[in-house]
């Protein structure tokens, strides 16, 4: 068995090296690494919206659960893909938020 440093060293060694950068045309450049950063002009989506169905809740109502402390919220409202209420989650609130549902206000 060779030590942790030795194998190391032979991941190091034969590891991909840093490539030249080059230009390809966008339809060729699944699978390669940006040479350099790009920033968007805009953000896409322009809104924080949910990546799935669930509940947004504040962080600090759920910092004392457990499974054998358990803690109850109150579901107050529902966000669905666009719908363009603007809730706020409160202390003690859940908010039901379907996939691309906007985030509430309070919700972290």
């Amino acid at each position: 068995m060779i030590s942790f440093d030795e194998a190391l060293q032979i991941v190091v060694d034969n590891s991909a090296r840093e490539m030249p950068a080059e230009t390809v045309p966008l339809v060729l450049a699944s699978g390669r690494v940006l040479a350099q950063p790009i920033i968007a002009s805009e953000n896409i989506p322009a809104e924080d919206n949910s990546a799935m169905d669930g509940y947004a809740v504040r962080a600090d109502d759920l910092a004392t659960a457990s499974a054998t402390s358990l803690v109850q919220l109150k579901v107050v409202d529902e966000s669905s893909a666009g719908s363009t209420a603007s809730a706020h989650v409160g202390i003690g609130e859940a908010i039901r938020i379907m996939t691309g549902g906007l985030v509430p206000e309070g919700a972290d």
